[in-house]
């Protein structure tokens, strides 16, 4: 606002009814907890109430700029490059937000960070690191982190908040790494989402994917060739390919069940190992 005393502009902190961000936990809140009460057979009543309440939160919107509304109106940013992004919560670390089921959403959620450009400070690179990879594009994840490393980055490999130090951009950096390598939204697995130029070639031991799988995976000419899956569980195990899979596990060929375009799926044993081998579809076996 204008202090006509000053002669400037001030800034103030202020309340709004309905920001995004507050839409998208509550929307996974009450979805959680809808989720869990139908798993338990519990609270049948107050599930339906949540429910509801959850059909009268605000949605999202997309304003005139095809960013993503921050707040119910479409208000302009007084810092378009803040380094701020509350309101991409559903695309990261939540799962409102995605290419294949929110396409729309999605290129609202590209274009807010296209505005917000480059750097901040060290954990706002790293949370745009996550925000791309969830967008799957590597190119742009890879940009983020190696800006964080070359700007934001001390000699001992902790990241920056201007001039202090400070680990969320370090913890933040490792989870948008493995959002690059893999991803599990959905309890669907997804091998190597966002790949990029710089790691084409490589491998990856130990990842966990949500529905307690275990992975140790390697990957060529940026396609993946051979992955080793643990499970803790024994659920049914969801695997996101455009290519033909084969399973094997104790030397038997597990029987694939496609429900879903590029969704293979196929039921497991708690405790048991399964190998994946990605398949040229020229092959005949």
């Amino acid at each position: 606002f204008f202090d006509e005393v000053t002669g400037s502009y001030l800034k103030a902190r202020t309340m709004a009814a309905g920001p995004t961000m507050d839409m998208q936990i509550i929307r996974a809140l009450f979805g959680a907890f809808a989720d869990a009460s139908m798993a338990l057979g519990l609270d049948e009543e107050m599930r339906a109430e949540v429910l509801a309440a959850r059909g009268r939160l605000a949605p999202l919107q997309i304003g005139k700029h095809g960013q993503l509304q921050e707040w119910l109106e479409d208000w302009d940013d007084l810092e378009p490059e803040h380094r701020h992004l509350s309101h991409l919560w559903g695309l990261y670390p939540g799962n409102e937000i995605s290419p294949d089921l929110t396409p729309d959403f999605a290129a609202a959620a590209e274009r807010t960070l296209d505005l917000r450009a480059l750097g901040g400070c060290g954990w706002s690179s790293s949370h745009k690191t996550t925000l791309w990879a969830r967008l799957l594009r590597g190119d742009r994840a890879i940009e983020n982190f190696n800006y964080l490393i070359a700007e934001d980055t001390l000699p001992n490999l902790f990241s920056l908040c201007g001039s202090a130090l400070q680990v969320d951009g370090n913890f933040g950096t490792t989870a948008g790494l493995v959002e690059m390598l893999l991803q599990s939204q959905g309890e669907v697995i997804h091998f190597l989402p966002a790949m990029q130029q710089a790691w084409l070639t490589g491998s990856v031991r130990g990842i966990w994917a949500r529905g307690g799988f275990e992975l140790d995976f390697n990957w060529q000419d940026g396609r993946l060739l051979m992955a080793t899956i643990f499970t803790t569980r024994g659920r049914r195990c969801r695997i996101r390919s455009a290519e033909p899979l084969r399973v094997m596990s104790d030397g038997e060929e597990i029987r694939l069940i496609i429900e879903e375009d590029d969704i293979f799926e196929f039921d497991t044993q708690a405790g048991s190992t399964y190998e994946v081998e990605i398949l040229n579809p020229s092959d005949p076996s």
